[in-house]
């Protein structure tokens, strides 16, 4: 979405959580190509030297985010950015939503910058209809790590623990962009289905 800021096209883009409990820690990181985990390899990696860069950007799909769309907390309607900042609803003053307020002050609609490496939407288990705590946790004692359900399993092996409606919800969200219903007002965004 920053692609959008023209001034921000020639830095690299860094995805990290600020999660603030174990089930967030990753939901946004970084994939680098590096020779060995190290700073200095780090450093190579940000300035795309020496064959060393970034990779992919992962993160939460920012349909999903709690301030993506503007919001009238008169009348708890998600409503269009108007230049006045008041709902066309109930006139009360609204909370620009970061989509918005990024299109008002967008210098290109070039998006992503040349060169910029991918940016990889992912839903986090938690936001998939149906799934709860303990199919979160059956998920993890068998594949061990979030990334691994998200982005490699099966389908039959996914099934096998959450069923057939859940596991194809997990494979829409890694293969397709999933119907969201957007972010606003402090709301999460919520998946469809």
């Amino acid at each position: 979405m920053a692609d959008h800021l023209r001034e921000l096209h020639s830095f690299p883009y860094l995805s990290n959580s600020d999660a603030h409990s174990t089930e967030n820690i990753a939901r946004e990181y970084i994939a680098l190509r590096l020779a060995e985990p190290t700073f200095s390899e780090l450093r190579l990696a940000l300035g795309s030297r020496r064959g060393r860069r970034i990779v992919a950007n992962y993160g939460l799909d920012p349909r999903l985010g709690k301030y993506y769309r503007t919001f009238c907390p008169g009348c708890s309607a998600k409503v269009s950015l108007m230049p006045d900042r008041r709902c066309m609803e109930c006139g009360g003053q609204v909370v620009p939503g970061v989509y918005d307020r990024l299109l008002e002050i967008a210098t290109t609609d070039e998006a992503p910058a040349p060169g910029r490496p991918p940016y990889i939407h992912q839903v986090p288990l938690r936001f998939i209809p149906g799934i709860g705590p303990a199919g979160i946790r059956r998920l993890v004692a068998r594949f061990g790590t979030h990334m691994e359900i998200l982005h490699r399993a099966g389908f039959d092996e996914l099934a096998e623990i959450v069923g057939e409606k859940i596991a194809r919800q997990i494979l829409a969200s890694r293969h397709a962009r999933p119907v969201i219903q957007d972010g606003a007002g402090g709301r999460y965004g919520r998946l469809e289905g």
